[in-house]
């Protein structure tokens, strides 16, 4: 069984935005080399006198960025939301040291051009991107290569 050393960085809060009394983004300083892929999760935690509670966060940072950033919503009666949202600037919390997930944009699989018709259909590639900036670029860039194709095939 792995240490929690081995398992854990001790990440410090380096900054904190409010955009209302529920919903926060915090930058975090890992800690540590932090690998990660766009669309991926991180695992935070904050020790109880009980125990360590951890829920993933989707990290919204580029990977080429310094820190992670990540924005949190606060759930009323949640096991670690109010946790966190009662930590200022400067606090620390766990951070697993593997990022996890598959959400993540394949460079290599780009929407195809629609072949032409066989069998009365035509053929569509669907993505699912990890966030709204990529699906916005996706969606454009899509429309604008097969402007010809129905609205129902876009």
């Amino acid at each position: 069984m792995r240490s929690a050393e081995e398992k854990f960085y001790r990440a410090r809060i380096t900054h904190r935005d409010e955009f209302s009394p529920g919903l926060w983004k915090i930058r975090l300083d890992p800690g540590g080399p932090y690998d990660f892929a766009a669309g991926q999760f991180a695992t935070l935690g904050v020790q109880t006198p009980q125990k360590l509670v951890e829920r993933a966060y989707s990290i919204v940072s580029s990977p080429y960025e310094p820190g992670l950033e990540l924005f949190i919503e606060l759930v009323p009666g949640g096991e670690l939301t109010p946790l966190l949202h009662a930590l200022p600037s400067g606090a620390e919390i766990s951070l697993r040291k593997i990022a996890k997930g598959r959400f993540t944009l394949d460079p290599e699989k780009r929407p195809q051009k629609p072949s032409a018709p066989e069998h009365g259909h035509r053929r569509r590639s669907i993505h699912f991107l990890p966030s709204y900036a990529l699906q916005r670029f996706h969606r454009e860039s899509f429309s604008r290569r097969h402007s010809s194709l129905p609205d129902q095939c876009r």
